[in-house]
């Protein structure tokens, strides 16, 4: 130290395991100097993105589960061609994208970067899968007969994946996929799953 002969406890500086720990300088016999110590933090951050999520193919998704921890700066990645708010911060907001719902799936990815700059400093990382809802259908009508009748039809066809309801014109949810003996008039259908059943999308205004 300071040109001081003399011996450190321990002589070297590991990084193999997390945690302060001090090392002394001993000055040899004789040096008109005293023993001085240096304390070492060694810390690994940390990173968790959140657990599997089922979420709706139309709406913005909140990363709130996310943590990490001794990390320098944060980076959010995705498989998929959605796009983040802010890819830096901890708890960004995810947008799926047009290939995101058709895939039905999305892996979003947590890198950690730690707060030291030694060649033994690898980044903590972790991904989360969102499963988006495949709301889909197909709508076939076909009008009334004649002025004054009311046969029109409705008949809808799920091409997607999950137990779906239907409703038509804001009517109380049903599993049938047909509506008979209908009136002249716009009618707007709506197709959800019932395992997340705030996931309404409308598939068709006939």
């Amino acid at each position: 130290v300071n040109g001081v002969p003399g011996t450190w406890s321990p002589s070297v500086i590991s990084t193999s395991a997390t945690g302060t720990i001090t090392y002394t300088f001993t000055p040899n016999a004789g040096e008109c100097a005293t023993t001085a110590s240096l304390s070492v933090r060694v810390t690994q951050p940390q990173s968790f993105a959140g657990n599997p999520q089922t979420i709706c193919p139309d709406s913005p998704y909140a990363l709130s589960d996310a943590t990490a921890g001794d990390y320098s700066a944060l980076l959010w990645t995705k498989t998929g061609d959605g796009t983040f708010d802010n890819a830096t911060i901890l708890h960004p907001t995810y947008i799926p994208g047009p290939n995101d719902i058709a895939a039905g799936i999305v892996t979003l990815t947590l890198t950690a970067q730690g707060v030291g700059s030694a060649p033994g400093c690898v980044p903590a990382v972790s991904s989360v899968a969102l499963n988006i809802i495949r709301l889909n259908a197909s709508v076939e009508h076909s009008d009334v007969t004649c002025y004054g009748a009311n046969d029109g039809t409705i008949i809808i066809t799920s091409t997607g994946t999950g137990v779906y309801e239907y409703r038509v014109n804001g009517f109380g949810w049903q599993t049938k996929s047909q509506d008979l003996n209908l009136s002249p008039g716009s009618y707007k259908v709506d197709i959800r799953d019932v395992s997340i059943p705030t996931c309404i999308r409308t598939v068709a205004t006939i």
